[in-house]
């Protein structure tokens, strides 16, 4: 709710409004402190203390677990880490979950149990966000990604995949929710920052460029899947399997330099989209077809990542 305070005079000329005592208080701010004063683009003043320090808000949300499926409960922590919960408290029949909770927790960066009991359990978020660089977690995310691509060629080449070739999606997953829960943190706390690496306009943008990285590895994921249970890949004859890879290699070629920046990446984004579409013979394949399709839907993802990119 917006608060209206009076402008006061002092002496001649000096003209003056008092500090909210909240906000004050939150910065820890007293007599003869300092403050930096700055105006936006819109000639909003923008207040920013030189000393003080910001007390970290520790949010607790409490979740009663009783009838939620795995899912659900997922879901809930999910919302829960996300929205910068500092404790997470798991109310009702623990006993009964206790095996899923632990399980899930694994899923996040960070988030450990510190207390349980037969009705109540606790975890905690063990991290600062005003030390996490949302561009470092954006280029360890490419990176196993990149990977994620050689070892999708690897397997194509050999003609094995092992269940577990395609595992680095879960870690693409779990720094993907640090970056949304570090991105709503800033986002929030945006006007109180000392140093802000991106605006909140940038910060949208990267976030919808994470929720693009998450659909790539998803999309190899589903890849990785279709490798190592479809029995009817491995009857795919040779020249098939021989263009599905080549076109495999480029794509992960071109996923690299579009990290890269490379400003002269569209042209090849266009031939390899020409060349994925499926000639007659090709396309009464199924297995081919879904190959080609998760291919396309890949490009499609890079060139939004591209168009995205060029806006920070």
């Amino acid at each position: 709710m917006v608060e209206v305070r009076k402008i006061i005079k002092l002496g001649d000329s000096t003209l003056c409004v008092s500090l909210p005592k909240f906000w004050t208080e939150q910065f820890h701010l007293s007599k003869g402190d300092h403050l930096n004063i700055d105006a936006d683009s819109s000639g909003n003043i923008i207040l920013t203390p030189t000393s003080g320090t910001l007390e970290p808000e520790k949010k607790i949300m409490k979740i009663d677990i009783d009838n939620m499926t795995k899912n659900e409960l997922y879901g809930s922590i999910n919302r829960s880490y996300i929205d910068g919960a500092y404790e997470i408290i798991f109310e009702g029949d623990t006993k009964q979950k206790v095996r899923d909770i632990r399980d899930i927790l694994t899923w996040f960066v960070s988030l450990e149990l510190v207390k349980s009991s037969k009705d109540h359990m606790v975890s905690r978020v063990f991290l600062d966000n005003s030390e996490i660089s949302i561009m470092n977690l954006t280029k360890e995310i490419d990176t196993i990604l990149a990977n994620l691509f050689s070892r999708a060629t690897d397997s194509f080449k050999t003609d094995d995949v092992s269940p577990d070739a395609f595992q680095s999606t879960i870690e693409v997953k779990k720094l993907a929710k640090l970056a949304f829960r570090s991105i709503n943190w800033q986002v929030k706390n945006y006007h109180s920052l000392r140093k802000k690496e991106y605006s909140i306009q940038q910060l949208t943008i990267i976030w919808q460029l994470i929720e693009n990285q998450l659909q790539i590895a998803e999309s190899l994921d589903v890849l990785g899947t279709e490798l190592i249970d479809s029995a009817s890949f491995r009857k795919t004859k040779n020249k098939d399997k021989k263009r599905l890879l080549e076109h495999l290699m480029l794509l992960g070629t071109i996923f690299k330099r579009s990290t890269d920046r490379d400003s002269g990446l569209h042209k090849d984004i266009e031939s390899l989209d020409q060349e994925l579409a499926l000639d007659p013979e090709v396309a009464q394949d199924q297995t081919i077809c879904h190959f080609f399709d998760n291919y396309r839907s890949i490009l499609k993802i890079i060139r939004r990542m591209m168009e995205q990119t060029m806006l920070l």
